[in-house]
């Protein structure tokens, strides 16, 4: 659980997606925080509990996290984020978004690559 605990930023400084991920241990349990690239300023998508997930049943609660998931919603979106760990010290984010404002968006689904700040 403490590898993905910190400060990220996205690898692609001119992304239109995630930007930055902080991602915060308290009492045994996980947070993560996420902004976005919005116009005309960027977004604050919050603080969620987050989930992290072992690799078999048998990991204590909080050991051998291997993948985290942390869900966000507003009135425009819901955002799933599957967050993983991924060689040199990064992670990779997975983002699945479905738009629940009635605009006729089409969900979308992307891939992110973040380094420690």
């Amino acid at each position: 659980m403490t590898y993905f605990a910190g400060d990220w930023q996205n690898v692609n400084q001119s992304t239109d997606g995630l930007l930055k991920l902080q991602i915060r241990i308290a009492d045994s349990n996980m947070y993560v925080r996420a902004w976005s690239k919005c116009r005309p300023t960027n977004c604050d998508l919050g603080e969620v509990q987050a989930e992290g997930y072992g690799s078999n049943v048998g990991s204590q609660q909080g050991a051998g996290v291997r993948v985290v998931t942390a869900q966000f919603k507003n009135n425009v979106r819901q955002l799933g984020l599957t967050i993983h760990t991924a060689p040199n010290g990064r992670i990779r984010v997975e983002a699945a978004t479905n738009f629940i404002d009635q605009s006729g968006r089409a969900p979308l689904a992307r891939v992110f690559l973040f380094e420690r700040m």
